[in-house]
């Protein structure tokens, strides 16, 4: 019995080693779960699950994109998608690196997921990078004050001021310096801060306390700092989408099952031969879930009224 018992013990261990074995196996490439047939009716959601399940863990999730690790990565995962200021920037961090940049281990990499999405979420981009720490309200504070001011401008006001200004000028530069001995890494900070500004136009600047975090030996890192900015249809969207009762007739968004690709949509252009009646582009299906045919129309004859009479007036 008791050699029975052990050898039951032995294989016990022994499956319960495979089992983890297996577990940690399925995610052991970023590719194994967003890209496996066997997901391709799972909704995103549920997949996460799936992921926490097996010892994954979601660092920050967005409206475009979803930051997770797992115990056998030695990196974190990045996965967004209509992010493109955000893929300008890591392209440029790879072709410039600086302290205060992230690292990445891979350039960003474009695939068609094996899971559920919507439409507009057909492809996503994974990138592999180090894994940083958030900072708070205060850090960020010293980080916004230390990037506004300079000892070069604080010495020139200082130099310009009169007794009643003095003072304010003493202090800011006697907090610079505090600042600097706080955060030794401040200085290359703003060095890296102004090389991206004006070295690059990707979109707006996004700098707030959530992009930009901190390694474990304290340097601060840019992490996100651009958006690309809410274009007129999409400002129009907002406000229409803020109206009452509109979603009681907002039909569903459409969805994806993993590896399909939404159909091209030919472009259609108003043409003399269609007996006067308009032929509308492809943004007609997204305003007409929005608003009705008769207030599409009275805006697309406003725009072409529009541009003809910018015409004219080149001629």
């Amino acid at each position: 019995m008791r050699v029975t018992g052990l050898f039951f013990i032995f294989i016990h261990m022994q499956y319960s080693n495979f089992y983890n074995y297996l577990i940690n196996e399925a995610f052991d490439s970023v590719y194994s779960f967003l890209l496996n047939p066997e997901h391709d009716n799972t909704e995103w959601y549920d997949l996460i699950r799936k992921f926490e399940l097996h010892g994954g863990k979601i660092l920050g999730q967005g409206k475009y994109a979803t930051v997770m690790e797992h115990p056998s990565w030695k990196y974190v995962l990045k996965v967004f998608s209509q992010d493109v200021p955000y893929l300008k920037f890591v392209r440029f961090a790879l072709k410039n690196p600086r302290s205060s940049f992230p690292v990445f281990y891979d350039k960003p990499r474009k695939i068609v997921p094996h899971f559920k999405r919507y439409a507009d979420q057909s492809y996503l981009y994974v990138v592999k990078t180090e894994k940083l720490y958030p900072i708070d309200n205060d850090i960020f504070k010293d980080i916004k004050f230390y990037l506004y001011y300079s000892h070069n401008f604080v010495d020139d006001m200082l130099a310009s001021s009169n007794k009643n200004t003095s003072k304010m000028w003493i202090d800011n530069k006697n907090k610079l310096k505090s600042l600097e001995s706080k955060y030794p890494s401040l200085p290359q900070f703003r060095k890296d801060y102004n090389f991206l500004i004006n070295n690059t136009n990707f979109g707006k600047l996004d700098i707030y306390v959530k992009n930009i975090m901190q390694r474990p030996n304290g340097e601060f890192v840019l992490t996100d700092p651009f958006w690309e900015g809410e274009s007129l249809h999409q400002m129009q969207n907002r406000v229409i989408d803020a109206e009452i009762d509109h979603y009681d007739d907002e039909p569903p968004r459409p969805t994806l099952k993993g590896g399909e690709l939404p159909r091209k949509l030919k472009t259609k252009t108003k043409s003399p031969k269609t007996n006067d009646k308009t032929v509308y582009g492809d943004d007609f299906s997204i305003f007409e879930q929005k608003i009705n045919k008769h207030e599409y129309e009275r805006r697309y004859d406003f725009i072409q009224t529009y541009i003809n009479d910018l015409i004219d007036k080149c001629r």
